[in-house]
């Protein structure tokens, strides 16, 4: 039954994932929001952060497979001995794989609302704990006017976040 739990684990987070890729749409909602429309900076015609939805997408549709339930089959070698080869080991590779890949969408997310913070004007007032999360983000993804790839600040905040340094 360690098998089934450790798949009802991963497979909670597809949940906990489906509402995090909603939430990062709705802060590039204009009309949600009353920011401009894909947090472009100064109303220019980029894309804004939109390419981050689609990175985010691509990591949930794989967060889901990897929460697949792990095949139960009797072991081949059993010689009429009622016995079934454990799939936990097999269910724990994949919920290692899925905490991975949400940490990743969490490094997505905070950038998005990191950067739909630092347009709200006048700025909101926020906690001890928000600002040193926002300074945090501000320090390993330096916010420029011209759009350029990502990839290395997400890849540092999920760093961030995986080993802990990141204010949590």
């Amino acid at each position: 039954e360690l098998c089934n739990s450790i798949d009802t684990v991963s497979q909670s987070f597809a949940h906990l994932a489906s509402a995090q890729l909603a939430r990062s749409a709705r802060q590039m909602d204009a009309k949600l929001t009353e920011l401009p429309s894909l947090l472009t900076r100064d109303g220019t015609s980029s894309a804004g952060l939109a390419p981050l939805l689609k990175a985010q997408e691509a990591l949930f549709s794989e967060l889901v497979q990897a929460t697949q339930t792990t095949m139960l089959w009797p072991s081949t070698s059993s010689s009429g001995v009622e016995d079934c080869v454990s799939g936990a080991p097999t269910a724990v590779k994949s919920l290692v794989s899925v905490a991975d890949l949400s940490l990743r969408m969490s490094a997505i997310e905070m950038l998005i609302a990191c950067q739909a913070f630092e347009m709200r004007q006048p700025k909101p007032v926020t906690g001890a704990f928000i600002t040193s999360l926002i300074s945090e983000v501000q320090k390993l993804s330096p916010r420029n006017i011209q759009d350029y790839p990502l990839s290395g600040d997400i890849e540092r905040i999920f760093e961030s976040i995986k080993t802990r340094e990141m204010p949590m």
